[in-house]
């Protein structure tokens, strides 16, 4: 099938089509985890890689992907993992403050964050994210909450931090 398909294709193409395949494959993640989660009344907002290759690269092949990271308000996580799981979804791993979830069809999985960072590191709870962002129906072909572009920056400068060991880094957790 299509998911079959796009794995040959991820394959088989050079650094730059894989990142322009990844960009196809992740935007039919985000769109089929939105629709589960949207049966549920549960907002879904697309984070990193997907965010970027949307919004910041001309072109979404120059930045491949290797998972579909998204957010959703903490008080609604258990739900949205209970929704996303009976729709077919399967636990592929997971810590405090997300899990990744494989769809029965696409090979990239969709990383469920409940925060954009471990709890105790930085002040950036999820329901203020959420207030600030902007519910958005045109650029991913679904409804999802794009982030405030500071809200962005500020995480982008989070994991930048936890990449050389500060707060929130892999150590910590």
């Amino acid at each position: 099938g299509a998911a079959a398909e796009a794995v040959c294709a991820l394959n088989s193409f050079n650094l730059f089509n894989k990142g322009l395949a990844s960009h196809l494959v992740g935007r039919a993640v985000l769109e089929a985890g939105a629709r589960v989660l949207a049966q549920h009344s549960i907002p879904i907002m697309p984070l990193k890689g997907i965010w970027l290759q949307q919004f910041v690269y001309a072109d979404p092949g120059e930045r491949p992907i290797t998972d579909v990271a998204v957010l959703v308000p903490d008080a609604q996580y258990a739900r949205a993992l209970t929704a996303l799981r009976d729709a077919g979804w399967s636990v592929c791993g997971s810590n405090a403050a997300e899990t990744a979830l494989r769809s029965p069809t696409w090979p990239l999985p969709l990383d469920l964050h409940r925060a954009l960072f471990m709890r105790g590191s930085f002040d950036m709870p999820s329901y203020a994210l959420f207030e600030r962002g902007a519910v958005d129906e045109r650029a991913f072909g679904v409804s999802v909450v794009s982030p405030d572009p500071l809200d962005v920056f500020a995480q982008l400068v989070g994991h930048f931090v936890k990449s050389r060991g500060g707060r929130d880094s892999d150590s910590h957790e």
